[in-house]
């Protein structure tokens, strides 16, 4: 039975240190970026195990896998929400990158603008887990 209580504390702790940065991370997007035509939204509904956290850019959602945060704490929830953040802070500075990569056009999201913001954030500035890999 104790075990059930300090589960939920633990998890109520993670859940209020989330949203709290959730509140920063729109306060510094809010900053840096009043235009943008939709508030970003937060979500820990993502259910693939091969993905930690994406950033929709276009519904401005930022989606966190719960089981990954449950796993792994609040230190890395945090730092996986800056690091989706960061997304969208380089989208809307320079918009999509694309780079040829074996004489094809790629998309490359984790390029140097973002890495600018993940330091800029307070986030380590590379992909933690690719797709398909773990």
């Amino acid at each position: 039975m104790i075990w059930l209580c300090d589960s939920f504390i633990k998890e109520q702790e993670l859940f209020s240190a989330l949203r709290h940065e959730e509140r920063v991370l729109k306060i510094i997007l809010a900053r840096f970026f009043p235009l943008i035509p939709k508030p970003l939204k937060f979500s820990y509904e993502l259910n693939d195990p091969d993905i930690i956290g994406e950033a929709d850019l276009e519904e401005m959602v930022i989606r966190i896998n719960l089981s990954y945060l449950f796993s792994h704490g609040e230190i890395e929830g945090i730092d996986t929400l800056r690091h989706e953040v960061a997304h969208i802070c380089s989208f809307f500075e320079i918009g999509d990158v694309w780079i040829k990569r074996r004489g094809k056009e790629v998309y490359w999201p984790h390029n140097k603008n973002w890495k600018k913001w993940c330091r800029f954030l307070g986030c380590r500035p590379y992909a933690k887990m690719e797709k398909n890999k773990q």
